[in-house]
């Protein structure tokens, strides 16, 4: 997998300096042919699609056996937007932002990892008793969390309708929500 990544990056690399060595590069300013992304000598395209190619290459089938582990069927994943998720992203607020990603990565201050850290005496979740990480906190079967999170769920739809989020994103969503409870 990375010789193929390898390859495509000396080639770009090399059709790069080709360029520089053509266009007699003075350092001030590049001319900037198609679209992102793609290398061009002479006006003739080398290379295209790198960005999508090492990202399908190094991230999709990576993600693909993560949700499929996490109960989202296959065909749910195509219709996941990644300019979307950035989008929505940014669009929060600090604070959010930085418990959404501490939440994606398992570093929120969960009972599992204050206990990993030595901050906390228990790893186990205060309802169920089973070790409490951020997928826990989000699936915990216990009456009282999963009571919370169907309340919420019922209004999800709209919501995301709202935000002008395709059908069928909303319903892949849903799908793999319900799947978790």
């Amino acid at each position: 997998m990375w010789a193929k990544e390898n390859y495509f990056c000396d080639l770009a690399a090399g059709s790069f300096q080709e360029l520089l060595t053509i266009q007699a590069y003075n350092g001030s300013s590049l001319p900037i042919f198609g679209s992102p992304w793609t290398v061009w000598v002479n006006e003739t395209l080398v290379l295209h699609d790198l960005h999508d190619s090492l990202d399908a290459t190094v991230q999709e089938a990576t993600a693909i056996a993560y949700w499929q582990k996490h109960k989202y069927a296959a065909h749910s994943l195509t219709n996941v937007s990644c300019d979307a998720i950035h989008s929505a992203y940014k669009s929060l607020p600090f604070s959010p932002r930085t418990w959404t990603t501490k939440l994606a990565s398992d570093w929120a201050p969960t009972n599992k990892n204050m206990k990993r850290w030595r901050l906390g005496p228990t790893d186990k979740c205060p309802f169920c008793g089973r070790p409490k990480d951020a997928l826990h906190m989000q699936t915990c079967h216990h009456p009282t969390p999963s009571a919370y999170r169907r309340s919420k769920l019922k209004d999800l739809p709209s919501q995301l309708l709202k935000l002008h989020t395709s059908p069928p994103a909303v319903t892949a969503l849903l799908d793999g929500l319900r799947n978790m409870d």
